[in-house]
């Protein structure tokens, strides 16, 4: 008895049957607005910062998020920035768990 035939009728209804034109739509949070989500965002991050091709200061940091619709920057989970002299040495440290930073002003806030 080949039962043949009757596994490729059953294997074609199978496929039809889960075939179908139903579309998923998937769930939208309504609550979120983007103006509120950085527009940029990374983990242990290295910012370097220099001035004709001098280094004047070097940050690190756990999480940093970037807000351009409040033009600051968040740092969080720990910010260690290196302060460099005129001769490429650091002179200063600064820790902090957290931090923000004035776009606009490029001030830096250590909390």
């Amino acid at each position: 008895m080949n039962k043949l035939p009757l596994l490729f009728c059953l294997f074609i209804s199978v496929a039809l049957i889960s075939c179908s034109e139903e579309k998923v739509k998937p769930a939208i949070d309504k609550n979120i607005r983007v103006e509120e989500l950085p527009a940029q965002e990374s983990w242990n991050s290295r910012v370097i910062f220099s001035d004709s091709g001098k280094t004047k200061a070097v940050l690190e940091t756990g999480h940093l998020r970037v807000f351009t619709e409040g033009q600051y920057t968040l740092l969080d989970e720990g910010v260690k920035v290196d302060f460099y002299d005129e001769s490429e040495k650091i002179s200063t440290v600064l820790t902090s768990l957290n931090g923000k930073v004035d776009d606009a002003s490029q001030n830096l806030f250590a909390m």
